[in-house]
C-alpha cells in the first residue's frame, strides 16, 4: 500500500472520528437541552397551574364572609336545625353558583355530622375528613382535593359564633374555570386525566377523548413528549396535581400544536446533517487533491532515485519546494554529484588496471622469451652431450669386443700360458666389469637427457600459453 493512501485512509477516519464524535457531542447536548426544555415546559406549566389554582381557591376564600355573617344560619348550626340551615345555606349557595365561584357547598358540625351537603352527598366521608383537619388546626386549608374519583378545588374554613368555633364550611369547585383560565395564559388545550386514564374534565371532551384514545401511553405520569396525531404534532405536557395530603390524585395534560416548529426543527436538523456530510465529503476530497499535488514531487524523486540507483546521471533534479521535498531534492543533488564523482574514479581505476595489466603481460612476454631461449640452449648444450657420451660408448663397446676376440684367440692358441691367460682373462672381466658399469652410466645419462628433453618441451609449451594469455 503506497504511503500516499495510507496518509488519506488515516485522515479520512481520523475526520470520521472526529465528526462522530463531534455528532455524539452534539446530540448529547441537544439532549441535555431537550432535557432543560421538558424541566422548564414542565415547571413553568406546572407553576401556572398552581397559580390557576390559587386564584380560584382565593375566589372563593373571598366570599366566605356572607357565610360566617348570616347569624341565622349559624344558629341553625349550632341548634342542628337541618331545615332552617338547609333555607339558609343554599341563597349563599345559588348565590355563589351562579355566579360560577363554586360547584357545592358542605357544612359539618363538630361532631362531624354533615347537615349540609348541596350536591354531592355520596362523598360525605371526604368532607368528614376534612372537616376534622380544620377542627384540629383551626385555620383555613385550600388545595386540590379528591371528591369520589374527581379531583375538585376545595376551600375548607371554620365557622364561629361568639368566637367560638362551631362548624366547618367547604367550598369545592370543578376544573372547568381552572382550565379556561390555563389555556387563556397559555394558549394550550389542557384537560384533567385522572389516574385510571379517564378524562375527568375537558374543556373540548370529545378531543381529549380522541388525543386519549390514540396515544398508546398513559398521561398518568409527568413528562413531556412530542407525538404525530393525525398528520399534527402535538407536544403533549403532563405535570401531577397533588392534593392536600401532597398525594398525585390526577394530572394535568395540556397539548399544543407545534407542527410548524417541530418542521423546522427537523429542516434545522437535516440541514445541519447536509452541511456536516458535506463538509465531510469536502475535507475528503481538499485532502485528496491537496496529497496528491503534494506527493508529486516526491513521485518525482522516486523517479529520480531509481534512475540514480540505475547508474543514469543524465537527468535534472527540480527543487519545488522549501519543505521537507526540497530537502530530499537537494539531498539527491548531492547524491548525483557523489555518483558521478564515484564514476569517474571508476573509470580512472579500470583505466589504470588495464594500463597496469598491459605492463604486467609485457614483462611477462620479455620473461618467457628469455626463458625459452635458455631452456633451449640447455636442451642443445644437454643433447650435445649426450652426443658425445653415446659415442664414448659405442668405442669401449668396439673396444670391449675386440679385447674379447683377442683373448679367445690367445686361449686357444697357447694351451701353455694358462696362468697368464687366467690373469688376462681376470684382467678381461675387470674390463668387462668397467665396460658394463660405463655401459649403465652411458644409459642413465640417456634418460636424463630425455627427461630434460621433456621437461624442456613441457616449459616451452608453459611459455607458450604465458604468451598468449
Amino acid at each position: 500500500m503506497l504511503l500516499r493512501t495510507k496518509i488519506i485512509m488515516s485522515t479520512v477516519a481520523a475526520i470520521l472520528v472526529v465528526s462522530a464524535s463531534i455528532f455524539y457531542a452534539w446530540h448529547l447536548s441537544r439532549s441535555d437541552s431537550d432535557k432543560e426544555f421538558e424541566t422548564a415546559t414542565l415547571s413553568g406549566r406546572m407553576a401556572l397551574w398552581n397559580k390557576v389554582v390559587k386564584a380560584q381557591a382565593d375566589l372563593m376564600k373571598s366570599k366566605t364572609t356572607s357565610l360566617k355573617r348570616n347569624r341565622p344560619l349559624m344558629k341553625a348550626v349550632i341548634e342542628s336545625d337541618v331545615d332552617t340551615l338547609s333555607r339558609e345555606a343554599v341563597y349563599d349557595y345559588n348565590r355563589l353558583s351562579s355566579s360560577k365561584i363554586l360547584d357545592n357547598m358542605v357544612i359539618v358540625n363538630l361532631k362531624g355530622k354533615v347537615l349540609y351537603n348541596a350536591n354531592d352527598s355520596k362523598n360525605n366521608n371526604t368532607y368528614i375528613s376534612l372537616s376534622n383537619r380544620i377542627f384540629k388546626s383551626k385555620k383555613s386549608i385550600r388545595g386540590v382535593s379528591l371528591v369520589g374519583e374527581k379531583p375538585y378545588i376545595t376551600m375548607a374554613f371554620p365557622l364561629y359564633s361568639r368566637g367560638k368555633l362551631v362548624a366547618a364550611a367547604i367550598y369545592s369547585k370543578g376544573f372547568k374555570a381552572a382550565l379556561k383560565d390555563f389555556k387563556d395564559n397559555s394558549a394550550m388545550e389542557p384537560f384533567i386525566v385522572s389516574k385510571d386514564n379517564k378524562v375527568s374534565f375537558s374543556l373540548d371532551e370529545k378531543t381529549s377523548e380522541n388525543i386519549l384514545f390514540n396515544i398508546p401511553d398513559k398521561l398518568t405520569n409527568s413528562g413531556y413528549q412530542v407525538l404525530n396525531h393525525e398528520g399534527a404534532y402535538l407536544a403533549i405536557a403532563s405535570v401531577d396535581i397533588m392534593d392536600l395530603n401532597n398525594k398525585a390524585v390526577a394530572n394535568l395534560v395540556s397539548t399544543q400544536d407545534v407542527t410548524a416548529s417541530f418542521k423546522a426543527a427537523q429542516k434545522i436538523d437535516w440541514i445541519t446533517y447536509a452541511a456536516v456530510i458535506f463538509l465531510i465529503i469536502l475535507s475528503i476530497v481538499a485532502i485528496f487533491f491537496f496529497l496528491s499535488r503534494s506527493f508529486a514531487p516526491l513521485n518525482a524523486n522516486i523517479e529520480t532515485i531509481e534512475r540514480l540507483t540505475d547508474g543514469d546521471t543524465n537527468i535534472d533534479i527540480p527543487i519545488p519546494t522549501k519543505d521537507e521535498i526540497g530537502k530530499l531534492s537537494r539531498a539527491m543533488v548531492v547524491f548525483k554529484k557523489k555518483l558521478i564523482e564515484m564514476q569517474a574514479a571508476e573509470k580512472n581505476k579500470l583505466i589504470e588496471a588495464e594500463k597496469n595489466q598491459k605492463e604486467i603481460k609485457q614483462k611477462m612476454l620479455a620473461i618467457s622469451d628469455r626463458l625459452e631461449t635458455e631452456m633451449k640452449n640447455a636442451v642443445a648444450t644437454l643433447l650435445e652431450h649426450s652426443g658425445k657420451a653415446f659415442t664414448l660408448t659405442s668405442e669401449m663397446n668396439e673396444s670391449n669386443h675386440k679385447l674379447r676376440n683377442e683373448a679367445n684367440a690367445a686361449t686357444s692358441t697357447t694351451e701353455t700360458a694358462t696362468q697368464n691367460v687366467e690373469s688376462v682373462a681376470a684382467a678381461s672381466e675387470e674390463l668387462s666389469c668397467a665396460i658394463q658399469d660405463i655401459t649403465q652410466q652411458v644409459s642413465h645419462a640417456t634418460s636424463v637427457s630425455k627427461s630434460g628433453v621433456e621437461a624442456s618441451t613441457i616449459t616451452s609449451r608453459k611459455v607458450e600459453r604465458l604468451s598468449s594469455a
